[in-house]
């Protein structure tokens, strides 16, 4: 950063140290304040001063000192207070043959890099202060570390590259815990007025959320059913028959556990001859008759049902029920056997998805209980249906968090979220979106420069470059890197439409600016309507405009080198307003310009054009390279 600054101020300061100069360029320098009609030099304090370091003896140099060297005889006059504009326009000209390609092109790289760094940042501080709101409750309580490590941070959060291990760490642990974290969410006071009139989402997203849980913590399908509280999720009057199928189904699944140890339930062998055995099914079914003496639906009880298919000869449907679940269950022990039976780092994501499918078609088994001769009245809606796909996603959830898939657990816990949120979570649901999205992200990322890649996707403008906006008087050297639109007039050229440019533009030059002020009118500290809205105001001098190497620097910032380019090719004199955007890197840019020769830069060549004149508005990224003054305190 020294070196660039040191460069800066050596490239774009006017008063040029002449004795830096080689002899060649003196000489040079001297040769153009020839007059050829008077065949003479004139003794201008410019030229003095460049005579000066060959005669150091001397208290002032004349033109009888001069004479006495033989190459010097009769060359000089003595000043009469000629201008010095000649002096000036002739040293500018031998500057701009200056190459400064490293120095331009090191320039463009370091400002596509800052304006990046500053999205990032603004990108995080829009996250710290989102997560911060009350409306954001649900996210705080969905990611709790990620929320107490923003927290903790506050504004350090500029400086995030610096957390970024934490931040990281905190992004995978929240990840990691979603499904609990999103019971958490459900259980609040905050959704408790929705779920008083919609009990029934509350019963799907915990049923969901258990089903998950349990896969996560790797219990068998079998304890997942056993275990099922219905009681606690099915307690409300309207989801009896919910209620009386959860019990149904834990009461079969519980009839045909099995007393070995290497398998839950018995073999359907073992199943087949007991139930083809009439005496064998009777006995049976009437100590299921017995057991589910608790067991009630809106129209009938368990033992009704069941009483009433043994007084129409349809116990049948009830063994085709068991059946199937053991079918089923059978499927779920093969799925078993097929992750026991492989190591970790060579289970695949079908074992996985075969085990976590075959668990979730047995639990939804339990939903085909309208089968039953009795019960057609508990025949799943169109509601029902799509509750039963959301109870799904809590096993899609616990899949993808097992696999590390975070992207993917996200939009799923998503889907979950939007079954109970209301019109009035919108921000919310958009900030879980988004923000978990991006968590997942920088979670999943194997090495720094996908955590860097990460961050730039979802970095949007809003957020950094606070000293222009906070302070009362600030003076930068400064660059602005955006996009412009305006309207030039090229020197011979008929000027056209009133919009007949536009591209990128990344001036450099001087900005004088005034903080918490709008067109240089203060706004007060807290701005307008007293919410913080910190606009800023500068006068910004431009001395140098490389938009055209910056604009091939975001697009290629790979290559080593580019063609050469000189300093009068980048000069761009000029002024303008810049209004700062509160809250945000950004400014709005209005005002004049003489334009850039350099019009575009490739790998191969560089185009230029006849000597121009701007007047733009642009939009573009604050970047200030060096404060040279900053009064904090009016």
């Amino acid at each position: 950063m020294k070196k660039i600054i040191v460069a800066t101020l050596l490239l774009f300061t006017i008063n040029v140290c002449f004795s830096q100069q080689s002899i060649y360029y003196k000489a040079e320098i001297l040769r153009s304040k020839y007059n050829p009609v008077v065949k003479k030099i004139t003794l201008s304090n410019d030229v003095k001063e460049i005579l000066k370091e060959f005669y150091p003896e001397a208290d002032n140099i004349t033109v009888k000192l001069l004479d006495e060297n033989p190459f010097f005889e009769n060359l000089f006059e003595e000043n009469a207070g000629a201008s010095l504009a000649g002096f000036v326009d002739k040293s500018v000209s031998s500057i701009g043959t200056l190459d400064v390609t490293n120095v331009a092109d090191g320039f463009a790289r370091f400002i596509v890099k800052r304006t990046k760094e500053e999205l990032s940042v603004a990108f995080f501080d829009k996250f710290r202060e989102l997560i911060g709101k009350p409306e954001y409750k649900d996210a705080q309580i969905l990611f709790p570390q990620t929320y107490a490590v923003l927290t903790a941070l506050g504004d350090r959060i500029y400086n995030y590259k610096v957390y970024i291990n934490v931040l990281r760490e905190s992004f995978e642990a929240d990840l990691a815990a979603l499904l609990p974290n999103m019971q958490r969410v459900i259980e609040d006071d905050n959704h408790a007025a929705f779920f008083k009139d919609h009990p029934d989402a509350k019963a799907v997203c915990l049923s969901s959320i258990y089903l998950g849980n349990a896969l996560l913590n790797k219990q068998h399908p079998g304890r997942i059913i056993a275990g099922y509280p219905a009681d606690v999720f099915l307690a409300d009057p309207t989801l009896l028959d919910a209620k009386g199928a959860a019990e149904t189904l834990q009461l079969f699944s519980e009839s045909i556990r099995s007393n070995g140890a290497e398998h839950y339930w018995i073999g359907m062998d073992t199943l087949v001859r007991l139930v083809d055995d009439v005496v064998a099914q009777n006995i049976y079914l009437g100590l299921i008759y017995k057991k589910g003496e608790n067991i009630k639906f809106r129209t009938t009880t368990f033992q009704l049902l069941l009483a009433q298919l043994k007084a129409n000869k349809e116990t049948g449907q009830i063994i085709l029920f068991v059946k199937e679940f053991q079918r089923k269950a059978d499927q779920v022990t093969e799925a078993i056997k097929n992750i026991a039976g492989k190591e970790q780092d060579k289970l695949s994501f079908s074992d996985y998805y075969n085990f976590y499918n075959a668990t979730l078609n047995l639990v939804e088994h339990g939903a085909t209980i309208h089968t039953l001769s009795g019960l057609a009245s508990l025949k799943p809606n169109e509601k029902t249906t799509t509750a039963l796909q959301v109870a799904r996603l809590g096993g899609l959830v616990a899949l993808d968090i097992n696999r590390r898939n975070y992207s993917s657990a996200v939009v799923n816990v998503y889907q979950l979220y939007c079954m109970i949120a209301e019109t009035n979570h919108e921000k919310a649901k958009q900030f879980i979106i988004k923000y978990g999205s991006f968590m997942a992200a920088v979670a999943q990322a194997e090495t720094s420069e996908e955590i860097e890649n990460a961050i730039e996707t979802a970095a949007l403008p809003a957020g950094s470059s606070r000293i222009k906006r906070e302070t009362p008087f600030n003076v930068s050297l400064n660059a602005y890197a955006g996009l412009f639109a305006g309207y030039e007039r090229i020197k011979g050229v008929d000027g056209g439409s009133k919009f007949n440019s536009f591209g990128v533009s990344a001036p450099i030059g001087i900005a004088i600016s005034r903080g918490h002020s709008f067109l240089f009118i203060g706004t007060g500290k807290k701005g307008w309507k007293e919410n913080n809205c910190s606009w800023s105001s500068s006068l910004f001098l431009t001395m140098v405009d490389i938009g055209a190497l910056t604009a091939f620097r975001f697009a290629n910032d790979s290559t080593e080198s580019v063609p050469h380019v000189k300093l009068k090719d980048i000069i761009s004199p000029g002024v303008f307003l810049s209004i700062g955007v509160p809250k945000t890197p950004l400014s709005f840019n209005l005002g004049y310009q003489v334009g850039p020769l350099l019009r575009e830069v490739t790998q191969q060549k560089n185009t230029y054009d006849k000597n121009y004149s701007r007047v733009s508005v642009s939009l573009c990224v604050d970047i200030p390279l060096l404060n040279f003054y900053t009064k904090s305190k009016d």
